[in-house]
This record gives C-alpha cells, sequence and structure tokens, in this order.
C-alpha cells in the first residue's frame, strides 16, 4: 500500500545506509531498480500460478501454508 498512497519515499528515508532491508509486496515487482538505488536489498512478491485453485482456498479459509503449496510461487530478487 506504501507505493498506492505515495508513502514508500517517507520509508525509504528512514532506511539507514548500513541496514540490510527488504520490501515485499505485489506492486514491489514493478520497480525492483528503483528500490535497489534507495538502499533496499530484497524485493519479493507473488505469483499466482493457479487462480482457481488460490480462489477455492483463500474461499475455505486456507492461509499461505496451502497457497505456496499448491497455488502461489514466491519470487524473490536480491541486491548484491
Amino acid at each position: 500500500m506504501a507505493f498506492a498512497n505515495g508513502f514508500i519515499d517517507g520509508l525509504l528515508d528512514y532506511v539507514r545506509p548500513q541496514a540490510v532491508s527488504a520490501i515485499a509486496g505485489p506492486t514491489s515487482s514493478f520497480i525492483p531498480d528503483a528500490l535497489f538505488k534507495r538502499n533496499i536489498r530484497m524485493v519479493s512478491w507473488v505469483v499466482v500460478i493457479d487462480s482457481d485453485k488460490t480462489l477455492d482456498i483463500i474461499s475455505e479459509r486456507g492461509g499461505a501454508y496451502h497457497l505456496f503449496r499448491s497455488a502461489v510461487s514466491k519470487i524473490s530478487i536480491l541486491n548484491q
């Protein structure tokens, strides 16, 4: 939500140069290079690989454990 509501710049101002920071969320994948320039070390998000199964799991009150086993995949990019 920090991207959508415009708070991301203010939040990133609090990241110390020596800190190891990560951002996770669906919109973080759109701008990893811009985040890496702001001292973010890792950007992560998920990709839905089976939308029908995802909706079934969510409608049955399933959690991340169930989703990651069969319906979504986590992607992370590490900036070294």
